[in-house]
């Protein structure tokens, strides 16, 4: 069962409060369960590699486009990209297929044992 952010963000306290409920990381209810608190660190770490590997597509910027793609992704034991797919729609091909981008130039990323759920927001400042 894959983690989802703005799911689990009800049943687990955030990983920073500086983040958008909507973009935070949770804990699985199993690694909840456990009271281990590595799973936080490790989605963390995981976050904030593909923020940094995130870019906003040139002509996205241009044609002032903004939106919020959600993925999912499985992280293989050597930190590769099993599979990332978009479980949500943000409306634009170009950003959903940035955010598949972003996912996979962020890797190697640390092992997690469970899918991962995470929107990944393009907006204009």
């Amino acid at each position: 069962r894959p983690v989802d952010s703005e799911m689990a963000a009800h049943k687990t306290q955030a990983i920073s409060n500086q983040q958008p409920a909507n973009e935070q990381l949770a804990t699985s209810n199993k690694q909840q369960a456990t009271g281990t608190g590595g799973a936080n660190k490790t989605l963390a770490i995981i976050k904030a590699k593909i923020e940094r590997a995130k870019q906003y597509p040139r002509l996205a910027k241009k044609m002032k486009i903004e939106g919020r793609p959600t993925v999912i992704f499985q992280i293989m034991s050597d930190g590769s990209i099993q599979y990332v797919k978009i479980s949500n729609s943000s409306g634009e091909e170009i950003l959903d297929n940035a955010a598949l981008e972003t996912v996979r130039r962020a890797a190697p990323l640390p092992y997690f044992e469970d899918p991962i759920r995470l929107a990944i927001k393009y907006e204009l400042r």
